[in-house]
């Protein structure tokens, strides 16, 4: 069989949604007479194109991956008093079904700030004179049949000449979701094809849950992201290719408006809830064509991508994220003058792992740039100081102060731990030291588990 990336045309079956009849079609790959997206009927092929685009579950339905997911372990510290503070582990993998959400979170900040870069590199090839804008557009066509072993990748490919030949896309990202919730259960957060159901569900009512097939049925599509020149996507030659390919292309919006994406944070608000029940398949089915796929991410926008994350995340994920980039240490120290507590105290923050279901246990989870666990959240107010478990001597003070240091990850705690006067000013070095051995021992025990970091390069912020 011929590997996609060779073939010539896209020979390809679908339903006529008009007459019912199936339909055959070639569409040439950059052949002069068939350009701009345009297919041709045919009549036969020596082929039988009989492979549909698959089923597949959604992230969190492969089950638990690890034992020791949601164990205890050392994470952070605080860089002001040594305080260290264990999370729950994660695997993130997409198919765990305590770890997923933490799986999709790199994911949707890479992209992001991939789709930024892209952004900017077409914004540049103009000078700077073009305005530039995201877009969201979901391609149908859910009775795509072909003769390949590889559907998703034939249907990217029908999908890339569309774009290309009709609007001159130079680089997208594609999220394929084999499901729709079902009409009569559904209201959903963007509306698929203009029909917004008559239920009241949406995906984050859907997900966690272990009957979530009852609320779905089977129709692939594709969700479609891309940098393009403002006023450029022609939408007028979109029935055209309807009836030509059988594609339907519909731009996501939000009520009257006809921004499809208003911004970068609005940007990763719709990556999110397009990740969140995309099709899994050993990890999420997703492609990068063109531009985008070699386009590097500014590093600029990774802090400003992860704050728009942790905003999303509860709203399309059923899951809260704490930003620790932007948290301090909340543990109590002796107010000055106030009752002496000698450097050495062996207190330490535990924060503890929840369950798994959503909606009856609300799941909150630590986000750092690659330091992820979960937390305990249920009845939370997430303005408030977050209650934890302690173990030790907790510092007894009649009017103590909040330490508000800044935490950092442990792997960076010898740094600290080898400065005798830094050693001499942190209120809970011995509980640091005993927190960094216990990371040193799993960081060889389980090298990649998320949480257990490689030690610093060098050159990196010194205490």
């Amino acid at each position: 069989m011929t590997p996609p990336s060779e073939q010539p045309s896209i020979i390809y079956e679908f339903e006529d949604s008009d007459s019912g009849e199936d339909r055959l079609v070639e569409l040439q790959r950059g052949g002069s007479s068939l350009r701009r997206g345009i297919g041709v009927e045919r009549e036969s092929s020596r082929s039988s194109p009989d492979t549909e685009l698959p089923y597949l579950p959604i992230p969190g339905q492969g089950g638990v991956y690890r034992d020791d997911c949601g164990d205890d372990i050392p994470v952070f510290f605080c860089r002001n008093c040594g305080n260290p503070v264990y999370v729950g582990s994660t695997c993130q993998m997409v198919s765990c079904e305590r770890c997923w959400p933490s799986g999709l979170k790199p994911e949707v900040i890479e992209k992001a700030c991939k789709m930024d870069g892209f952004r900017r590199r077409i914004y540049a090839s103009h000078h700077g004179n073009k305005n530039v804008d995201f877009n969201h557009v979901i391609a149908s066509l859910p009775s795509f049949r072909v003769d390949s072993d590889q559907p998703v990748e034939r249907f990217l490919l029908l999908i890339k000449s569309i774009l290309e030949d009709n609007f001159n896309v130079k680089g997208f990202l594609a999220v394929y979701h084999p499901w729709r919730i079902k009409q009569e259960y559904r209201k959903d957060q963007y509306e698929h094809d203009g029909e917004p159901g008559r239920g009241d569900m949406t995906w984050k009512d859907v997900l966690g849950r272990s009957d979530w097939m009852r609320f779905v049925e089977h129709s692939p599509h594709f969700h479609l992201f891309f940098p393009l020149e403002r006023k450029t996507f022609d939408y007028s030659c979109v029935p055209a290719i309807e009836k030509q390919t059988g594609v339907v292309l519909k731009r996501v919006t939000k009520g009257d408006s006809e921004v499809s994406v208003k911004n970068f944070e609005d940007l990763v608000h719709q990556l999110t809830y397009a990740y969140s029940h995309t099709g899994e398949d050993g990890g999420l089915v997703q492609r990068m064509k063109g531009w985008l796929h070699e386009t590097n991410p500014p590093g600029d926008m990774e802090e400003k991508a992860l704050a728009a994350f942790c905003e999303a995340a509860p709203k399309l994920l059923g899951q809260k994220f704490a930003n620790v980039a932007s948290s301090s240490c909340g543990e109590e120290v002796p107010a000055e003058g106030n009752g002496e507590t000698s450097a050495g105290s062996n207190y330490s923050t535990v924060v503890k792992s929840v369950g798994h279901e959503i909606p009856e246990v609300e799941r909150v989870e630590w986000s750092a740039s690659s330091n992820t666990g979960f937390r305990e959240g249920v009845d939370h107010d997430w303005d408030a100081p977050v209650e934890v478990s302690t173990t030790g001597g907790k510092v007894e003070s009649a009017e103590g102060e909040v330490c508000g240091g800044e935490l950092v990850s442990i792997s960076r705690a010898e740094q600290y731990l080898d400065r005798e006067e830094w050693c001499e000013s942190a209120m809970y070095v011995d509980g640091l030291r005993t927190a960094y051995k216990e990371w040193k021992r799993l960081s060889e025990d389980r090298p990649n588990h998320d949480g257990v970091q490689p030690p610093p390069s060098e050159g990196e912020d010194s205490p």
